[in-house]
């Protein structure tokens, strides 16, 4: 499969949801003039529910593009299947916009793409190494 031609990202978002507070979760990275606004959602069992919210330069919107490509997040644009079976009762969201107006676009309840649990945790991985352990 040819790969877009992805532009800056603009926009990045990557949320998880299930009956339980601990899979419920969201991460984004919003480009607002010269900085980038991160946003963080997590259940901790410690703390409960707990919001993060800052700004930071705009390297981390190539990292995020990086970790992308590198981790093959793109293949998942256009995964959108439904199951109402129960087989693990997650969902998830993944949606990623870029300056020259392509944009990666999965989501789904109950099945998940080809890597999903590898990207998931590059996603996670990369957004707590922005702030450390909370």
């Amino acid at each position: 499969m040819k790969k877009k031609p992805y532009g800056n990202i603009t926009s990045f978002l990557f949320s998880t949801a299930g009956v339980t507070a601990e899979q419920c979760s969201a991460y984004s990275a919003v480009r607002e003039g010269d900085e980038t606004l991160i946003k963080i959602s997590r259940f901790i069992e410690s703390k409960g529910t707990v919001e993060i919210e800052f700004r930071t330069s705009l390297e981390i919107l190539s990292d995020l593009k990086n970790l992308i490509l590198d981790n093959n997040l793109d293949l998942w644009d256009g995964f959108k299947p439904i199951s109402f079976t129960k087989l693990d009762e997650t969902g998830f969201r993944f949606e990623v916009i870029f300056d020259n107006k392509t944009r990666i676009s999965a989501e789904s309840y109950c099945k998940k793409p080809k890597g999903y649990n590898e990207g998931k945790d590059a996603v996670i991985k990369y957004f707590i190494s922005q702030i450390g352990q909370f």
